[in-house]
């Protein structure tokens, strides 16, 4: 009786001692939904910004109809619209991340999307505020062809030092808000993935 007494107590003991941290699951379905939908938002923003900008060269009625205007509008709504393929690209990238995978492959998923995100931005950022500023030199001299020069300096300061402000200080910041997040998924799949080796 007495070896009935020690098995059970070690059952008790080892019921209470060792517990098994639990990964907040709804958590982690929780951001990858936020960041689908953040993605999402931004790709139709820019599929919006594109229309309209074409609606606005071929209902609006410029002074100086020159094709520079026309072609650097036409540029600036496509550049949004590739902007928005990526985008869409990358929220179905977000949507095969499957949260019921086990843990070593719910890992694998998170970590092949974190290197296409940084792969994604390495290359897209830079070409994205390389041809977007580009056309907006192009559509800015055209439309400010007769003001003064000071005017045509200060609208392009304002336009670039916005997109500046963008890239170096906004950009930067929410890609390290949203590496912070895909991180800590990927720390605490490593440390369950640990637990169930």
């Amino acid at each position: 009786m007495q070896d009935f007494n020690d098995i059970q107590q070690l059952w008790k003991q080892n019921d209470t001692s060792v517990s098994i941290p639990k990964m907040n699951l709804s958590a982690v379905k929780n951001t990858r939904q936020k960041m689908k939908n953040k993605e999402l938002f931004l790709a139709t923003v820019l599929i919006a910004t594109g229309i309209i900008i074409l609606i606005m060269a071929y209902f609006l009625d410029f002074r100086y109809k020159t094709s520079a205007l026309y072609i650097s509008m036409g540029a600036i709504s496509l550049i949004c619209f590739i902007q928005a393929v990526l985008l869409l690209l990358t929220v179905k990238k977000i949507a095969q991340i499957n949260a019921a995978a086990p843990p070593s492959e719910h890992l694998k998923q998170w970590q092949e999307y974190n290197e296409f995100r940084k792969k994604q931005i390495r290359w897209n950022m830079p070409v994205y505020y390389l041809l977007l500023g580009s056309a907006l030199v192009i559509y800015l001299l055209e439309v400010l062809k007769d003001v003064s020069i000071t005017y045509k300096l200060v609208a392009l300061f304002l336009t670039f030092g916005w997109m500046f402000f963008t890239y170096f200080y906004l950009g930067k910041k929410s890609l390290a808000k949203t590496d912070l997040k895909i991180n800590t998924i990927i720390s605490e799949l490593q440390n369950l993935e640990k637990q169930f080796k």
